[in-house]
């Protein structure tokens, strides 16, 4: 019976061979999701559906949703590369972004359009968001000589071109907000409006006009009556400051005296004396 003979070398490459196949096969190619930020996410993308895309990191099971209009490109583990978004033309969020990571945000201080929150339907709200913030901007410019706050004409430029609408401006975080506008601080306000209901008022005058002849008078009385409807409010004004790290370094809340939709004004000018760098802040 003849034996068989396997040299050492033959033994010592197969064995490096097989090594080098299960190394291959436990490295395993990644999605890697560009954003136009220059950011790379890397793990597997799930789901891609009109505007956004399912993306899971590698090693975890939690799954998240990226905007498609944050996103670069997406460099799929098979090779193949699908241009979401032309970084050097389209690119609607990094431009701004850019510019505000690039500016000095030391002692700058934006504030976002207000919420507003009621229970009377017939309110113009988004009318009311942008005369509230231009009101606090106003009112800090005033009360706040240390700092330089951004025209709300530029905040709100910069957010329309991030396609951040007035519903989503909650939803942006401190940090994020902060970093997007290229300030230091940034002022996140709330106007709370309750109808009370309405009252009803009302005068009456009359006037007598009349004619005297032979010894006899004679005349006729006029009268007329006028009534106003009122709606009582009632209003709660809050402001919350966060700094550029998404910390609260002040909040206040204050109800104006005067019950009106437009009451908003003293209650700023009140919260904006006491807040860290205004005239009645606490040393």
């Amino acid at each position: 019976m003849k034996s068989i003979y396997t040299s050492p070398f033959v033994l010592l490459f197969s064995l490096f061979f097989m090594t080098s196949s299960f190394v291959s096969i436990a490295q395993q190619k990644e999605d890697v999701v560009v954003m136009l930020s220059g950011d790379k996410k890397k793990g597997k993308v799930v789901a891609i559906n009109d505007s956004t895309i399912k993306f899971e990191y590698s090693g975890e099971s939690l799954g998240y949703e990226f905007k498609k209009s944050d996103i670069n490109q997406i460099e799929f583990a098979s090779g193949r590369i699908e241009l979401i978004n032309d970084s050097n033309t389209t690119a609607p969020v990094s431009s701004p972004r850019s510019a505000a990571e690039n500016a000095d945000t030391k002692n700058k201080i934006a504030v976002l359009p207000f919420q507003i929150v009621s229970n009377d339907a017939s309110l113009t709200t988004e009318a009311m968001q942008h005369e509230i913030q231009a009101s606090c901007v106003s009112t800090l410019r005033k009360e706040s000589a240390t700092v330089q706050v951004q025209d709300p004409r530029t905040t709100n430029s910069i957010l329309a071109k991030n396609n951040i609408k007035m519903e989503d401006v909650d939803a942006l975080s401190p940090e994020e907000a902060a970093k997007l506008l290229g300030v230091e601080y940034v002022v996140f306000g709330t106007y709370d409006i309750k109808n009370e209901g309405t009252m009803t008022s009302g005068s009456s005058s009359s006037t007598y006009k009349g004619q005297k002849k032979d010894d006899k008078e004679k005349g006729t009385e006029y009268s007329s009556q006028n009534s106003y409807t009122t709606t009582t409010y009632s209003t709660k004004v809050e402001l919350i400051l966060y700094n550029e790290s998404g910390e609260n370094i002040f909040s206040e809340t204050k109800r104006p005296l005067l019950g009106s939709l437009d009451s908003y004004n003293g209650a700023i000018k009140y919260i904006a004396k006491r807040m860290p760098f205004g005239s009645k802040a606490k040393k």
